[in-house]
C-alpha cells in the first residue's frame, strides 16, 4: 500500500481533510497547494520533490488519514499495513531521511529541470552542473548542524521521540552488541555524509570533465542570435574527443570548411 493510495481514498481523505481545513492546515487559491500525495514518476526528479514535499506538508494529515484506515480499513491487511506506516512515520530515521532526500531534490531540480527542456541552454546547463555539485558539497561539509535543526523541530513540532545524540548508538539488528559510537556519529558520518558523497560521487561520473566540456562546446553550435555563439575553436575542441572520426587530415581542412560554413549559413536568409 503507498501513501498515494490512502491519502487518495475518497472516504477517508475527505472526512480528515474537513478537520484540517479548520485550521491545521492552511490552504487555497493564494498558496495554490493540493491536498493530496503526488505519484512519483520513474524518471522525473521533480515528482519525487513534490512526493516528499507533501509529506512534509500534509503530515498530520496523512496521520489521521491512516489512523482512520487503520480502524475503518475494508480489510484486516489494509488496516494492517496502515499501522504499519503510522509506526515508521512516527520514527526519528524517517524524518531524518524525509528531509535529506528533500533537500537533495531541491539542490539538484533547477539542473534537472534545465536538462529536460527541449531548447537547452548548454552553458546555462554546464554552469549549474557545477553550482549543484558546489551546493553539494558545501551542506555535506557545513550544512549538518542546521539540518538536524529543522530535522528536531519537525519532531518537536509532530510529537516524534528525537535520538539524543550524546547517547551511544544501538544497532536495531544486533542490540545486544556495542557499536562503540555514539548516535552524533552514526547519524552524522554513516548516514548524513554517506547519501552525500554517494551523490557528489554521482555527479562526478556523470558530468566529468570530459562531459562538461562537450556541453561547452555543443553550446556553440546553437542557432540563437544569428549563431552568434557559433566558434570554430570551441568545434575544434570537440573534435577531439572523436578520435575515431576524425583523422589528421579531416583536423586540418576542418577549419576552413568551418569558416566557408558560417559565411555561407549566415548570408543564406
Amino acid at each position: 500500500m503507498s501513501f498515494a493510495h490512502i491519502a487518495n481514498d475518497k472516504i477517508s481523505f475527505e472526512k480528515v481533510k474537513k478537520k484540517h481545513l479548520r485550521g491545521v492546515l492552511v490552504t487555497g487559491s493564494g498558496l495554490n497547494q493540493e491536498l493530496s500525495l503526488t505519484r512519483p514518476g520513474d524518471t522525473r526528479w521533480n515528482s519525487h520533490y513534490k512526493t516528499l514535499d507533501r509529506l512534509v506538508t500534509l503530515y498530520p494529515m496523512i496521520m489521521d488519514v491512516l489512523k482512520y484506515v487503520e480502524e475503518m480499513g475494508k480489510t484486516k491487511a489494509i488496516m494492517s499495513q496502515a499501522q504499519g506506516l503510522q509506526l515508521e512515520m512516527k520514527k526519528y530515521d524517517f524524518v531524518f531521511y524525509l528531509h535529506l532526500m528533500m533537500h537533495i531534490l531541491d539542490v539538484t531540480n533547477s539542473l534537472s529541470q534545465c536538462l529536460q527542456r527541449k531548447e537547452q541552454d548548454l552553458v546555462n546547463a554546464s554552469s549549474l552542473v557545477s553550482s549543484t555539485k558546489r551546493q553539494l558539497e558545501d551542506f555535506r561539509l557545513e550544512g549538518y548542524n542546521k539540518f538536524v535543526e529543522k530535522v528536531s523541530s519537525f519532531c518537536e513540532k509532530h510529537d516524534i521521540l528525537e535520538v539524543k545524540t550524546d547517547y551511544d548508538y544501538i544497532n536495531i539488528l544486533t542490540p545486544r552488541k556495542k557499536t562503540n559510537m555514539k548516535n552524533r556519529h552514526y547519524y552524522e558520518y554513516d548516514c548524513f555524509n554517506a547519501v552525500l558523497d554517494l551523490q557528489i560521487q554521482e555527479f562526478g561520473d556523470r558530468f566529468n570533465e570530459v562531459t562538461s566540456d562537450l556541453l561547452l562546446s555543443l553550446s556553440c553550435l546553437t542557432s540563437c542570435d544569428n549563431f552568434r555563439a557559433f566558434s570554430i575553436p570551441k568545434i575544434l575542441q570537440l573534435v577531439e574527443l572523436y578520435p575515431y572520426d576524425f583523422n589528421e587530415s579531416d583536423k586540418r581542412r576542418l577549419p576552413v570548411e568551418l569558416a566557408t560554413y558560417i559565411d555561407n549559413l549566415k548570408g543564406d536568409k
